[in-house]
């Protein structure tokens, strides 16, 4: 879920939380600037979770994982990523009967500009790279800001339900699944 700033979002990450219980939250955009100064409120909210961030003024993301869900050991950090995508990835190790599963959680740069689209190869890269070091399922939740054209953020392309979704661009593959 793109919250556009954890200050403003509040209200509605309440509501969300209260009404459907997730097991698993991804909050992307979320605008927390350091892992020390995240909002007092977010504390009791969270509750039931743990949970991890990755701050960013502009960027960051939060992922959380409802402690009801039953894992063989504990969830746990994969990496801090580089300054370079500081604040738009965050992957979490899970280990549960059968292979560990990695869950991404991700917010890529919007804009349609050269540097938007390198640092959106860089992220790609970096999962692949996470995915491909250790045998896991990778899902990977969070706004990929994709585009239908390279340099058309707003496309005007509407689909329907029963129509099979158009290529989305890409410079090249993003990630490799395995299973």
């Amino acid at each position: 879920m793109n919250v556009k700033g954890m200050y403003k979002s509040k209200d509605d990450l309440n509501a969300l939380i209260e009404h459907h219980d997730p097991d698993i939250i991804s909050f992307t955009e979320t605008r927390i600037t350091s892992n020390i100064d995240p909002p007092a409120w977010l504390y009791p909210l969270l509750k039931e979770y743990s949970w991890w961030q990755c701050p960013h003024h502009s960027a960051g993301t939060l992922f959380c994982l409802h402690k009801n869900i039953v894992l063989t050991t504990q969830a746990t950090l994969v990496q801090n990523t580089p300054h370079t995508i500081k604040g738009r990835l965050l992957a979490v190790r899970l280990e549960i009967s059968g292979p560990p599963i990695k869950l991404f959680s991700t917010y890529w740069p919007s804009q349609d500009s050269t540097s938007a689209l390198q640092q959106r190869d860089k992220l790609a890269f970096k999962i692949n790279q996470v995915i491909n070091s250790q045998r896991c399922i990778p899902i990977i939740l969070g706004d990929m800001n994709a585009t239908f054209k390279e340099n058309d953020r707003s496309s005007h392309i509407f689909l329907s339900k029963r129509c099979p979704l158009p290529k989305i661009h890409t410079r090249r593959p993003s990630c490799t699944y395995r299973s």
